[in-house]
């Protein structure tokens, strides 16, 4: 009898960090908005070997903080 072979599944893995135009996205934001942001110092951003990166983290406490109730 041959043997067969099973698998587990494949889990998607959650980005932590996200392009400059990935995190316009997650907030609904434009790129120039996202780019006023940083320059305002209202969000964090890295950017290693010149391309611009920023921490979901970041941007998930930035909603927090701006949240009017």
């Amino acid at each position: 009898m041959p043997r067969t072979r099973t698998f587990g599944q494949v889990q998607p893995v959650e980005k932590i960090w996200l392009t400059n135009s990935e995190a316009a996205s997650y907030l609904g934001v434009s790129t120039k908005t996202l780019d006023r942001l940083c320059t305002t110092a209202k969000l964090s951003y890295y950017k290693p070997g010149g391309t611009v990166i920023y921490r979901k983290r970041d941007l998930d406490n930035l909603v927090k903080r701006n949240r009017v109730i």
